[in-house]
């Protein structure tokens, strides 16, 4: 059997820093009297470094693996003075921090499997008479079948300097924790990613009728002052592409909430199959419904039902595909 997951991996990037340094945006080291003079190797790197999303399909058994698209943090090295000569400096996972992140922060995270992520550049030189790596260390979330494998949760993974060659200088300056949180979606979400957005060249589509000749669904398709609006709390739209898409879902601009959205399928246009249904309050800023398992189709019907009896009021809807 076939098991389709959607993750949504949240990753925030934090700085652990010892007493006596500030850990704020842009930070650099400035000397302290109450730290000893020895020269201290760092990652350059803010205390806020980066927050994104990574959601992708992922077939567990069988061939039809969907890596997600790459995702890479750079981790810039540098030390306190100029080096009198060449010096190596070795990153990688410490994963004798999590205990320790987890104490200070009062959580409970696991420790992110090392499969889900590579380290390229994990040996990095600071050249001669100088204070910065002359590359930078890179972790790159890979792996998107390994992500699919480990249970839903929050997992913190640290990135600290494990060594230092040709220098004697201190390597616990600072630890930087990748903190990912991953929840499988087996239904329809919301989310602020839109992909390639079909228009009307691409497709020919049937709606319910509007409340009048002026609220019609022809004004959907354009981000105006113009509304869609219902006679009843029920409308349906029902696409025909111009040739089949690999549909992702919709993106829309609700003028009134929705409760209720239907997403489904159809291989000839007349029977149609459910394929995602979305049961909650939807915001009325522009936001796109992302569907768990993306068909291929040429045939696509949108349901939307309001529960408070209002009529439906659209200002934006457009199909989304990945081409």
């Amino acid at each position: 059997m076939k098991i389709n997951l959607y993750s949504l991996w949240t990753l925030f990037a934090g700085m652990s820093l010892v007493a006596g340094c500030q850990d704020a945006p842009g930070y650099e080291y400035q000397p302290d009297s109450k730290v000893s003079d020895t020269p201290k190797v760092y990652l350059r790197l803010s205390d806020i470094s980066i927050e994104n999303e990574f959601k992708d399909a992922v077939t567990l058994e069988g061939t039809n693996i969907i890596k997600t698209e790459s995702n890479d943090f750079k981790i810039p090295v540098k030390i306190t003075e100029k080096v009198p000569t060449d010096i190596q400096v070795h990153l990688g996972v410490a994963a004798d921090k999590v205990d320790i992140y987890n104490k200070e922060h009062g959580t409970d995270y696991g420790l992110l499997p090392e499969k889900c992520v590579e380290i390229l550049h994990g040996t990095l030189t600071i050249p001669k008479g100088t204070q910065l790596a002359a590359d930078s260390a890179v972790v790159r979330l890979s792996a998107i079948e390994e992500f699919a494998k480990i249970d839903d949760g929050t997992y913190v993974l640290p990135i600290g300097i494990l060594s230092v060659e040709g220098a004697d200088a201190s390597t616990n300056f600072g630890n930087v924790y990748y903190i990912l949180s991953k929840k499988t979606y087996t239904e329809p979400y919301l989310s602020g990613k839109y992909d390639t957005l079909l228009t009307k060249m691409d497709y020919t589509v049937e709606a319910s009728p509007g409340y009048n000749n002026e609220y019609g669904f022809e004004n959907v398709f354009e981000m105006n002052q113009d509304t869609y609006y219902s006679k009843t709390n029920r409308a349906v739209a029902t696409y025909t592409f111009k040739e089949p898409h690999k549909v992702s879902g919709i993106a829309y601009v609700f003028y009134r909430g929705v409760n209720t959205i239907i997403i489904r399928q159809s291989k000839d246009g007349n029977d149609w199959e459910e394929i995602g249904r979305y049961n909650g309050n939807t915001p009325t800023s522009p936001i796109s419904l992302r569907l768990p398992v993306k068909p291929v189709t040429k045939y696509l019907q949108v349901e939307m039902r309001n529960n408070d009896r209002y009529p439906i009021a659209i200002r934006f809807m457009q199909p989304m595909v990945i081409k």
